[in-house]
């Protein structure tokens, strides 16, 4: 396993941190809200290692609303030259990866 190094992007002045690892067909991660930016590392390590590109979203901030957060997915995006990706996330980043799957 290698280790991860953390990366920021600063889209509207907000400093937005990710892990972006791997190559291959892209997989966006968001952790559950209050977890650390490493809490799905085990599932993107397992994911690395069999050719997929793995970019994990550090936490979003709670008390933005949802629409915000499918902007700051779509910012990362961006930043990361992803044109598209599946998005999958934990509790609260689930909700998210879902309202971006439909923006």
């Amino acid at each position: 396993m290698t280790t991860a190094t953390i990366s920021t992007f600063e889209p509207d002045g907000r400093a937005i941190a990710y892990i972006d690892e791997g190559a291959g067909p892209a997989l966006v991660l968001i952790p559950e809200t209050g977890q650390d930016i490493a809490s799905l590392g085990t599932l993107a390590s397992i994911l690395v290692e069999e050719d997929f590109r793995v970019v994990r979203l550090a936490p979003l901030a709670p008390e933005t609303d949802v629409e915000s957060h499918v902007q700051t997915v779509a910012d990362l995006m961006d930043a990361v030259s992803l044109p598209h990706a599946w998005i999958g996330g934990h509790g609260f980043g689930g909700t998210v990866a879902r309202a971006v799957s439909h923006a």
